[in-house]
């Protein structure tokens, strides 16, 4: 049965110094970790010992939550909301962030968080001195600043791997929850997750002073990531003689584009050819 309390889960991906399982196992995010009945005794790499109290249940109404019944992971709710003014923040400082991270070179103290945008998608937003990257089915796999990435949400394309990384060393698969059978609960408890958070972003030092905290510095010797836009491939729309027309979408909007794109052994051989494809399409006005 679809339960419209639940946003995501997350879970360690390709955690070879399993610092992801030591970030869902820490005592400071307990009240949101469910999985596995037997968890590996070992100490963790920044914090000392890690506590092993109770988990959340995993829930069985997403097939891909499902699959992965038997890992450890951290389950999003809206009845465990935020500290603060922003969202669901990860980050280093145990006193703000709601899901603490390790103290890794490259992780910033408050260094992105999850929240809705108008559309009700979920979206992780970086806050961070040097950036996130986010892959979806391996597209993308660009660093971005002050960057939004959609998550999930209706129009999302379903069965779609999505992967955070905050630094290589620490990446997790996010299981982002469809709501089809309660949506309009849904969507009233995203009206009520955006209402709070104004709400604690209206307290005495703007909820617990976050926004005043994050740096929009990048340390010096650094290169700051693009803002560009992330475009990633949905499908084939057609193909003809001089290339083939892709679907694409941008991650941070959701606007599709038709996207052409020439035959590799085609453009090898008439370069000129395809230069004057290009020229004659640029001056096409196509309406939206």
């Amino acid at each position: 049965m679809e339960d419209p309390n639940l946003i995501a889960c997350l879970y360690p991906y390709d955690d070879e110094k399993e610092y992801g399982l030591h970030t869902i196992q820490h005592s400071l995010n307990a009240s949101r970790r469910f999985g596995a009945q037997q968890q590996r005794p070992s100490p963790s790499p920044s914090w000392g010992r890690h506590s092993r109290e109770s988990t959340a249940p995993l829930p069985e109404n997403t097939q891909d939550a499902a699959s992965f019944s038997d890992k450890e992971g951290l389950l999003l709710t809206f009845s465990n909301g935020p500290k603060g003014g922003l969202g669901v923040l990860f980050g280093c400082f145990a006193g703000t962030s709601d899901i603490v991270l390790p103290d890794l070179k490259g992780l910033s103290g408050l260094h992105a968080y999850l929240t809705f945008d108008a559309q009700k998608r979920l979206i992780l937003r970086d806050c961070s001195t040097l950036g996130t990257i986010v892959t979806y089915d391996g597209q993308g796999g660009e660093k971005r600043r002050s960057f939004d990435w959609i998550l999930g949400g209706h129009g999302f394309p379903d069965r779609v791997k999505k992967i955070i990384e905050f630094h290589p060393l620490l990446k997790f698969l996010i299981v982002v929850y469809k709501h089809e059978k309660h949506r309009d609960q849904y969507f009233s408890n995203i009206d009520r997750f955006h209402a709070d958070v104004a709400a604690s972003n209206d307290l005495p030092f703007g909820g617990l002073g976050l926004e005043s905290r994050i740096s929009t510095e990048v340390p010096s010797g650094t290169q700051t990531p693009s803002q560009d836009s992330i475009l990633v491939e949905r499908g084939t729309i057609g193909e003809g003689a001089f290339g083939v027309v892709k679907l694409v979408w941008d991650v941070s909007t959701g606007i599709e584009y038709a996207s052409k794109g020439p035959h590799r052994k085609y453009f090898n051989k008439n370069p000129e050819k395809w230069r004057a494809e290009v020229d004659m399409m640029k001056q096409i006005s196509h309406v939206s």
